[in-house]
């Protein structure tokens, strides 16, 4: 079976199972803003000719998951969705999706953007804040590079990249607090200061590594 779950957490020590919504695919990729809940799920493992989806669902309720609205996606391996002010950003192989979902039984896309040309010979990983999209890209061939790709959101209907910095570190997944992005892979982590937009740079450096990464103050969750 395949689908996503609903955990009620108002007693953290005592989580308790709610309901469980079936979706056809794998690997549920998804996030939740303001009582909605988006999710992609991977299709491929069914029939690789199927393009993937993005499912709205209304959980208002969380007992009962209202699916209002889905739509058809261009990506491949989706990394992560972001919602920010009214969008959903969705990165994948070298690219991203904006969609709006201001109104979520009428999401409408507002841009494909592609990045590069050669974009399936790399891992991806993906966040955003209000300004900009931030790209980490780690080759899968030698010899291997890692590479930050930072994207001008100024204009949602015409991304535009500003910047691209060489890392030693990441691939697995980026997440960025203030003037810092923090890329992490499996082997370890890079720092990146970006206080100077047009001249960011790789400041730091650990050894440990993980799959996914967050960020919270003085902490990093990984």
């Amino acid at each position: 079976d395949f689908g996503f779950e609903v955990v009620d957490l108002q007693n953290v020590q005592q989580p308790v199972f709610v309901t469980r919504h079936e979706i056809r695919g794998g690997n549920m990729l998804l996030t939740a803003e303001n009582r909605h809940l988006y999710v992609i799920p991977d299709t491929t493992i069914f029939d690789s000719t199927v393009p993937p989806r993005l499912h709205i669902f209304d959980i208002q309720y969380p007992s009962q998951p209202l699916e209002v609205s889905s739509l058809s996606l261009s990506g491949n391996r989706y990394s992560k969705i972001v919602i920010v002010n009214g969008y959903a950003y969705l990165g994948s192989e070298g690219r991203l999706e904006i969609i709006d979902v201001s109104n979520a039984t009428t999401p409408q896309i507002i841009v494909n953007y592609v990045i590069g040309t050669d974009n399936t010979n790399y891992w991806w990983s993906m966040t955003v804040d209000e300004t900009s999209a931030y790209f980490v890209r780690q080759s899968t061939t030698e010899p291997f590079q890692i590479e930050l790709i930072v994207i001008d959101l100024t204009n949602l209907a015409q991304p535009q990249q500003i910047v691209l910095v060489p890392l030693s570190q990441g691939g697995s997944d980026v997440a960025v607090a203030g003037d810092f992005v923090y890329a992490l892979g499996f082997n370890g982590l890079s720092v990146v200061d970006l206080s100077n937009p047009a001249q960011p740079s790789e400041i730091g450096t650990a050894n440990f590594g993980g799959g996914k990464i967050y960020v919270d103050g003085d902490y990093l969750y990984v």
